[in-house]
């Protein structure tokens, strides 16, 4: 007479080990997972149906344009006016400064090289690069080169170069 089909089953599981349960249970676990993620996929498919075609299908929106940001050439006085009242409520002596426009023959920017030669703390220093950081879009620091006469001193001289990107009227 056999044994049950119980006892067998379980005898042949004894001989297994660790290595065939594992082996297993994660059998198991493969055949289970399609019952667990199944309906979650088929209910964001559904989601998706909803939506309608020309809606999916639309071109998305265009990108801004890059010039959108940027001050007219006309206002380059207000910005050059800006610069220096920034440096006077910094407390930096502004002695003179070298500015020149470049422009592209066929673009729709204008560049204005800036050059400030600035004398004060370096707090000061500080608060006025951070603060014409803050005036606008189109201003870029190009170099910044501090100089210290010796080291006793507080006061340093800093040679700051910017670019200032403005539209061209068309």
């Amino acid at each position: 007479m056999s044994p049950p089909a119980w006892r067998r089953y379980a005898f042949w599981l004894s001989r297994l080990g660790w290595p065939g349960l594992l082996g297993l249970a994660l059998l198991a676990a493969a055949l289970a997972l399609p019952a667990l993620v199944l309906p979650q996929q088929q209910a964001q498919l559904a989601r998706l149906e909803t939506v309608s075609t020309s809606q999916a299908l639309s071109p998305p929106a265009p990108p801004p344009s890059p010039l959108a940001g940027l001050m007219a050439e006309r206002d380059e006085v207000r910005v050059l006016g800006d610069l220096f009242r920034a440096a006077h409520d910094a407390g930096l002596e502004l002695d003179q400064g070298a500015y020149r426009v470049t422009r592209e023959r066929h673009g729709r920017i204008a560049v204005l090289t800036i050059t400030l030669p600035l004398t004060g703390s370096d707090t000061a220093v500080r608060a006025f690069l951070a603060a014409i950081v803050a005036a606008g879009p189109g201003l870029a620091i190009e170099s910044l080169v501090l100089r210290r006469p010796d080291i006793a001193t507080t006061d340093i001289t800093a040679d700051v170069h910017l670019a200032l990107f403005l539209k061209v009227p068309s």
